[in-house]
């Protein structure tokens, strides 16, 4: 528990009050200095970052991700319309809709890729490199219909090696999770998994096509390289059975568990075919300590073994997939209360956390609580609940919106 914060966030915090309701607050600089980094980390590997759109679909820093990154990573028309206009010829877009939708858009948008090879239309006209992730073979089958100008890849599940139990997903009477992205992985079902690689294989091949291949991390945090390089490994062995090697390997997100990205990212580097184009697609670590949360006390009561706080700001309606803690001096010796901060929801479980504070904060009501930790998954998640108003957004200092980026509904941006 640490006490400082950033300037912006700081002179921001001097200026609200509790009519202000509460706040989600992003340090712009840190964002732009932590996607120069990941840009740096990626190409000193000689891998491709492409930002997840969905972990932070501001416009603000959508703009900031295409200025410093590859591209994008959408799952949907809705994030593909989001990006659309700031793709440009230069960058790659990666789309991994697990229903059809995001096939049809992806042509609809740039009707050069409805065409084998996309052909230039004129200035302005051409696409950017579009990576299209398929579920199964019949989803491949209808993204070569569709959309033949993109470079196809099949999903595999991140459960592939029995060693990734997906969070809640598909559970076998054995108790065991595996993930319900992608080429099935089932327990004993290796003769199914190879059945389906080698039929999107030869629908591949009767196309012409080169076919790569997308993990899809679904929930489990890898932290070290070993780990990542063993399940790249495997993705790449299981399309060796069928007799090919993939165009590409699009290793997808999860790298927030990642002390070292760009050390991470050149052994993995390394451990592969050199020839072989990697693609990676960070979201919730380029909010890395840029993110806070502010809300104000609401109710202020004594449990018998604790105090409790109860707040305009909820964890079940603003802080989605964010592991905060609070922004205070740690206690001095002797003086140390333990207090815990809840949202004013009605679910038993609407808590933000627990810590020990010092007694010489009273927390009282109409007091100010700041939180860090906040990712950009907070915004993009952010709503109410029961009379509870969605969180407003801030970016501090303010940035300007690209003039042909459009409003994002789901979150109420600030100036």
């Amino acid at each position: 528990m640490r006490a400082d914060l950033p300037a912006s966030v700081r002179r921001l915090l001097a200026e609200l009050t509790p009519a202000d309701g509460p706040q989600l607050v992003y340090d712009a600089a840190q964002l732009d200095h932590t996607m120069r980094e990941v840009a740096a980390a990626a190409r000193g590997a000689q891998v491709q970052a492409l930002f997840a759109v969905k972990s932070f679909p501001l416009p603000q820093v959508l703009t900031l991700a295409a200025r410093h990154l590859d591209g994008f990573d959408v799952a949907s028309p809705g994030e593909l319309d989001l990006v659309a206009a700031l793709a440009q010829p230069h960058h790659v877009l990666s789309m991994a809709d697990p229903t059809t939708l995001g096939t049809a858009a992806l042509a609809a948008r740039w009707p050069t890729l409805a065409l084998a090879p996309p052909r230039q239309l004129g200035p302005g006209a051409a696409p950017p490199r579009c990576l299209l992730s398929c579920e199964s073979p019949a989803a491949l089958a209808h993204a070569l219909d569709v959309c033949p100008g993109a470079e196809p890849a099949l999903r595999l599940s991140s459960s592939l090696t029995g060693q990734d139990p997906a969070v809640g997903s598909v559970q076998s009477g054995q108790g065991h999770h595996r993930s319900r992205f992608g080429v099935d992985a089932a327990p004993g079902a290796a003769e199914l998994t190879r059945a389906q690689v080698t039929r999107a294989v030869e629908l591949a091949r009767a196309r012409g096509r080169a076919l790569g291949l997308h993990l899809h991390a679904s929930d489990v945090t890898h932290t070290s390289a070993t780990r990542w390089i063993e399940l790249a490994q495997a993705h790449l062995a299981t399309l060796a059975e069928a007799g090919v090697a993939p165009s590409f390997l699009d290793l997808g997100g999860g790298w927030h568990g990642v002390a070292d990205l760009a050390a991470t990212w050149q052994a993995l580097r390394a451990a592969l075919p050199a020839e072989l184009p990697i693609f990676v697609e960070p979201g919730r670590l380029l909010a890395r300590e840029a993110g806070f949360a502010i809300g104000w006390v609401r109710a202020a009561r004594s449990l018998a073994d604790r105090e409790l706080r109860v707040l305009d700001l909820s964890r079940v309606c603003h802080l989605r997939w964010s592991q905060v803690e609070l922004v205070a001096p740690p206690p001095r010796p002797g003086h140390g209360r333990k207090v815990m901060l809840t949202g004013p929801t009605c679910y038993e479980d609407d808590v933000l956390g627990e810590w020990l504070v010092d007694d010489a904060q009273a927390l009282t009501p109409g007091e100010p609580v700041v939180l860090r930790g906040v990712t950009g998954y907070a915004a993009a998640w952010n709503t109410g609940f029961g009379g509870l108003p969605p969180a407003a957004v801030r970016l501090v200092p303010a940035m300007p919106a690209m003039p042909a980026m459009p409003a994002v509904p789901a979150v109420r941006v600030v100036e």
